[in-house]
């Protein structure tokens, strides 16, 4: 029992305080936990993504376009962040995205000339516009998952500054 009543006041807001740091504490905990599972996951699905490519017609541009980002979720997965990688990632899936989107047989001309038709019922692509509006998508993929990663290591490297 304490004797002054503003005594017992600090200790109540010292103990918030201590509580406060707690919970603060476990949420950056979970916080990279949860960074470093998005990281892993879109690891391998960047990875299997660029493995079932061998029988694209252009593996040679799609495979270095997916292992690129896999190395990149696997070096944040390692707490290892490269802002100006994730950058030039982004830019480049950008500017490839605005090209599959405005394409002769990309995006715009699946939503305006076929209505935007399934382009997920077979895996075999039969028409152009179902390949290349796929691609789209996939380059939004990454570009969202870079985004992240490098919104996310600015934070970091912004905290560690101060």
């Amino acid at each position: 029992m304490y004797v002054l009543h503003g005594s017992l006041f600090l200790n109540e807001v010292l103990y918030a305080d201590r509580q406060l740091k707690f919970y603060l504490s476990n949420s950056k905990r979970l916080q990279t936990v949860v960074v470093k599972l998005f990281n892993v996951f879109f690891c391998i699905v960047f990875i299997l993504f660029a493995a079932v490519q061998y029988n694209d017609p252009d593996p040679y541009v799609w495979m270095p376009i997916y292992l690129y980002a896999a190395v990149l979720c696997w070096l944040a997965f390692r707490n290892k962040y490269f802002p100006g990688a994730c950058l030039l990632g982004i830019v480049v899936y950008l500017g490839y995205a605005v090209y599959k989107f405005f394409d002769k047989n990309g995006v715009w001309d699946w939503m305006t000339k076929h209505d935007a038709a399934n382009i997920a019922g077979t895996m075999k692509a039969e028409k152009p516009w179902i390949e290349e509006t796929r691609e789209f998508f996939g380059l939004v993929i990454l570009i969202v998952v870079l985004l992240i990663n490098y919104f996310y290591a600015k934070r970091k490297m912004k905290k560690i500054a101060n």
